[in-house]
């Protein structure tokens, strides 16, 4: 049966409407408190590739009707902050980002619910990369080269401005991420001479310059955890490390060879490893992706060490991501099979053939895109107009079931509790 998570005052309600039915002579004891598991706790963000709105789903046993959130043009970005308690949309073509309260409070070991809701909306030139690390989300705005960034804990307060702003030096396609300290932040340096930066900048949470560097040429793609950030270059690898208030820049130069680089990270809080996308950097931009130019790797910043993942039978990744807890890897090649792999071993662990359909399947200007909890794991079907919900709880992850969403689901994010634990619900 499915279970809704009834805000606090309403839960008040109807207790005092039970208590008043009964007699003095016939008291009846308070019904004992409702727990559920953390999944059935969450709800799912989805935003429509096709149209300008939000569906918020609940991820009880049974889903609800979801809840509708109107924006001004379609998404081109959606994420989940780090505790899961927002949900950011972007608006790239449109200069605006959101910011979301999915309606899933958490409190110590209580859950409450109430009415998602767009909390605020805030004006630039192109917001491009989000990205979030620990409490902070960043955003590299590509039309103007600022970033802002905001505290989560800031925002749950009712502070939904930006905590600090930098001018990176004019347009162009830049990121920015926060370091796991808390205390220090890294954007992108811009080369007047490229679209792509070729260096970063550290900065205190204040705004004061730290250090830098501008050995990372034609730099695309970032991530961060608790100990290391990471940067892909053209030509390799920058990792970034704060030791006693100071970053610790290395570089890393990739085995498969000179010409290659790393154009997208993905990394989990609390994992030791990132997943990488590297590709052949001197074949020309638009070059059809293949296994000879392009593979995934697992990358353990603290050994430098690194390993290829086999896709079967020659499959081309087309989208991938990680679990919040950073033990599997999800990857979902073209063939529209997906690929689970140990973060820790690079195996295999398992594969889900024809699970979403082929690129040539999908509605104009869709595509599926991975979210992730600790247990488990969304994959949304542009296609099929579902998302397919996975169990990453189990030792083999497996299908749990395939939620309708009304549309063309494309970009999607988990709210609520992000942990495989239990709730009372409030």
């Amino acid at each position: 049966m499915h279970r809704t998570i009834l805000p606090r005052t309403a839960a008040g309600l109807l207790g005092a409407l039970v208590l008043a039915g009964c007699s003095d002579d016939n008291p009846v004891a308070p019904p004992e408190p409702e727990v559920i598991p953390a999944a059935e706790a969450r709800r799912l963000v989805v935003a429509d590739a096709q149209d300008a709105l939000l569906r918020v789903i609940d991820l009880g046993a049974e889903p609800a009707s979801p809840t509708t959130l109107t924006l001004t043009g379609p998404a081109s970005y959606l994420y989940a902050s780090g505790s899961g308690r927002f949900a950011v949309a972007q608006q790239r073509s449109q200069d605006i980002l959101h910011i979301v309260d999915g309606g899933v409070h958490v409190e110590g070991q209580e859950v409450h619910g109430h009415t998602p809701t767009v909390l605020s909306s805030f004006a630039g030139a192109q917001p491009t990369h989000g990205n979030v690390n620990g409490d902070v989300i960043s955003v590299f705005f590509d039309g103007s080269g600022m970033v802002h960034f905001w505290d989560e804990d800031e925002i749950e307060a009712g502070t939904t401005a930006p905590f600090l702003s930098l001018d990176t030096g004019g347009p162009y396609h830049g990121a920015t991420v926060a370091k796991g300290d808390g205390t220090h932040v890294v954007t992108t340096w811009r080369d007047p001479s490229n679209i792509l930066p070729s260096g970063v900048n550290v900065f205190t949470r204040g705004g004061q310059l730290v250090d830098s560097t501008r050995s990372c040429p034609n730099l695309h793609g970032n991530a961060g955890n608790r100990e290391w950030v990471v940067m892909g270059c053209g030509d390799g690898l920058l990792t970034i490390r704060m030791s006693g208030g100071a970053p610790t820049f290395a570089r890393l130069n990739l085995a498969d060879g000179p010409q290659w680089g790393t154009g997208t990270v993905w990394s989990a809080w609390d994992g030791q490893r990132f997943l990488l996308r590297n590709t052949d950097r001197s074949l020309p931009r638009g070059t059809p992706p293949t296994p000879d130019n392009r593979r995934l790797a697992t990358f353990a910043p603290a050994t430098g060490t690194m390993v290829n993942l086999a896709l079967p039978g020659g499959d081309v990744d087309w989208t991938a991501g990680m679990s919040r807890d950073g033990r599997f890897a999800l990857v979902l090649g073209r063939t529209g099979n997906l690929y689970v792999y140990d973060m820790a071993t690079a195996a295999l662990v398992t594969r889900m053939d024809g699970i979403v359909g082929t690129p040539e399947s999908m509605p104009s200007g869709s595509a599926p895109y991975l979210a992730t909890a600790a247990d488990r794991g969304y994959l949304s079907d542009p296609a099929g107009s579902v998302v397919v919900e996975l169990n990453l709880g189990a030792s083999t992850p497996s299908i749990l079931r395939r939620i309708p969403v009304e549309g063309v689901p494309g970009r999607i994010a988990l709210v609520g509790p992000m942990d495989a634990g239990t709730y009372v619900v409030e």
